[in-house]
């Protein structure tokens, strides 16, 4: 019978024991679009507590994401960093009117916000955007760009 529950804003599946001849449990951790790890237990526990120490070592990266805003939600500013280490710029938090709180993105050097948004992740689309921009006009081969351009 199929299990699944949610952790740390990912996904946990469950599957099996399957028979005696075969009485393990295979899981996954399934989240933002894609399986981040899989393996097995000899239960339903012990795989439920292999899949959620696999979290907690994905979370504990702060490098996961092709585009990172270290320390964000926890501080109101800090580096943006790629998945390879390299340092973009600055994020802070601004707000308007004492109440919109918006995330701002600075390169080196600026003094003004290059973007702006009221969320991490389309921030971080626009980032990356700029980036691979930056770069020798290839987009990253993760992007939704590359993807649309190599069809499905």
């Amino acid at each position: 019978m199929p299990f699944y529950r949610e952790y740390k804003r990912y996904e946990v599946h469950l599957e099996g024991p399957f028979s005696d001849q075969d009485p393990y449990v295979g899981w996954k951790v399934l989240g933002f679009g894609k399986e981040h790890a899989a393996g097995d237990g000899h239960s339903r526990q012990d795989a439920f507590e292999a899949a959620c120490a696999a979290i907690n070592r994905i979370e504990a990266d702060p490098y996961r994401f092709a585009i990172n805003l270290i320390g964000y939600p926890d501080h109101p500013e800090g580096d943006v960093i790629t998945d390879g280490g390299e340092v973009l710029g600055r994020w802070c938090i601004s707000t308007l009117q004492d109440e919109i709180r918006f995330i701002d993105f600075y390169p080196p050097d600026a003094s003004v916000p290059l973007f702006s948004d009221r969320s991490a992740w389309p921030l971080c689309a626009e980032i990356r955007e700029w980036h691979e921009a930056q770069g020798d006009g290839k987009p990253d081969p993760r992007s939704s760009a590359a993807i649309a351009a190599d069809g499905p």
